[in-house]
This record gives structure tokens, sequence and C-alpha cells, in this order.
């Protein structure tokens, strides 16, 4: 049996998929650019950044200008962002 998404499914996931390409290209500037600066960071200061930057609406409505009838209230993550290198990554830990 196949499933047909409807017009307005499309649309969301098409914002959804948008807007997860547009956090993580903010996600790996941050990250070359400490590498660029040879900073040492903590990740939880990267990530930390990240989130604050994802609760505020003037950075969201960077995103929402691109999107055009794309409600501020539905942009969210299900799960903290998580910034990790090296060592053994549990996905289970939430």
């Amino acid at each position: 049996m196949s499933q047909v998404k409807t017009s307005s499914e499309l649309k969301n996931l098409k914002i959804a998929a948008a807007f997860i390409g547009w956090t993580f290209s903010k996600i790996v500037t941050e990250v070359e650019d400490i590498i660029d600066d040879d900073k040492q960071v903590k990740h939880s200061a990267i990530q930390k950044r990240i989130e604050s930057a994802l609760e505020n609406e003037d950075v969201l409505r960077q995103f929402t200008s691109k999107h055009p009838g794309t409600n501020l209230q539905f942009l969210d993550y299900p799960l903290p962002v998580m910034i990790q290198s090296g060592g053994e990554f549990n996905v289970q830990k939430f």
C-alpha cells in the first residue's frame, strides 16, 4: 500500500529539511572558525552558543525571511544539540 503525502505535509517536510541544513551550516561554520583560529573551546560552550542562537528570534528570522509563512513556534529540535570529537558516542544518552 502506497502512502501519499498531502501538499501541506510535503511543504512542512521541505521546511524541516531546509531548517536542518541551515542549522548545520551554522554549526559547521562555528567549528571551522574555532579550528582556523586554533582556539581551545569546550564542546559544551559550542553547544550552548548554538542552542542560544536557536532560541533567539532574530537569528531564526534569518531563516524565516527565506521561507515566508514559516511559524517560529514550530522551529525546534526535539533533542539538545550535541558536539563531540573523539571517544565513544552514546546516542542512547537521551
